[in-house]
């Protein structure tokens, strides 16, 4: 399922949450109409701690519970 708009947000800061829990926090650098994403300096987080860093992470769409932009 293709996200409207968010093509434009690219270079944007967003918030992704999983669906196992977790809250990644990173530069959208690239997405596609299967909801991959590539971020950029992001931040892993679960329980609201920080639990790692990552200079480039692929996120698989069929992980993703939400997306905030």
């Amino acid at each position: 399922m293709e996200v409207p708009g968010l093509e434009e947000r690219v270079g944007s800061p967003i918030r992704v949450f999983s669906k196992d829990g977790r809250e990644i926090r990173g530069t959208l650098r690239s997405c596609d109409e299967h909801q991959n994403l590539v971020l950029e300096g992001a931040e892993e987080y679960s329980d609201q701690k920080l639990l790692r860093k990552h200079t480039l992470l692929f996120l698989k769409g069929g992980n993703i519970k939400m997306i905030e932009v």
